[in-house]
């Protein structure tokens, strides 16, 4: 007999609910996700930080992590001896799924948009940094219009199954989230803001967040890479 609606429904709902996550309650799954702050909040330090558990398959601030998987970090705001520097802090410049494009590269890259790179992110379902927005556009960032066709790159690498993070800057007014037009909120899954709150302390604020609950997180940078001051102040 062919099903009912209610029948139908019943089968996709299950679907729709199942929610795959590369990082616990804080990155999605093949999703798009934003984090804007200010210079001196440690946005850098963290997608660094975020990168090294995914390719090395481990939990990330004790949220829990997933199958190691390729990471590609595409960094056209910091120099090689900076991230040399961060690599060998974090005691990462030896893992092999992490792939790091910075500025100094010779080969050029293909852009946001490229054949090159949405093969890449189908083929290897991989978690793509781009650090930070600024540097992979030449559009007027106050433009709806102009920022809508940049966003839609990124959209359309994490439709491909990539895991896209973000790294963008913080607006000068302090009721204002990030920089620039709606549309660099509008297109994301998630919306990070990364404040500084103490010394070596962070929170993580989402903003936006319509795969989830809006969640916030109090991150401590140690020796060891960013750890949760939640749960410290939990054990306390």
């Amino acid at each position: 007999m062919p099903q009912t609606r209610r029948e139908e429904t019943d089968e996709v709902e299950p679907f729709l609910r199942r929610l795959y996550w590369l990082i616990k309650d804080f990155i999605p799954l093949a999703s798009f996700v934003l984090l804007v702050g200010k210079p001196g909040t440690y946005k850098s330090w963290l997608a660094l930080d975020l990168a090294r558990a995914v390719a090395r398959g481990e939990d990330f601030a004790q949220l829990k992590g997933s199958a190691a998987r390729e990471v590609l970090y595409i960094d056209r705001e910091n120099g090689s001896n900076l991230i040399s520097h961060r690599r060998e802090v974090l005691g990462i410049s030896d893992t092999p799924k992490l792939r790091y494009w910075g500025r100094w590269v010779s080969l050029p890259f293909p852009g946001i948009g490229s054949k090159e790179l949405l093969e890449y992110a189908e083929e290897a379902q991989p978690l793509i940094v781009f650090d930070s927005l600024v540097r992979f556009h030449k559009g007027n960032e106050n433009d709806n219009t102009e920022m809508a066709r940049v966003m839609d790159g990124f959209v359309a690498l994490a439709r491909k199954g990539a895991t896209v993070v973000v790294l963008h800057h913080a607006g000068k007014e302090s009721e204002k989230n990030f920089r620039g037009a709606s549309e660099i909120e509008a297109a994301p899954d998630i919306a990070c803001r990364v404040d500084r709150i103490a010394d070596r302390t962070i929170r993580i604020r989402q903003f936006k967040n319509r795969i989830a609950e809006e969640r916030s997180f109090t991150l401590t940078w140690t020796r060891f890479g960013f750890e949760s001051a939640d749960q410290q102040e939990g054990a306390a």
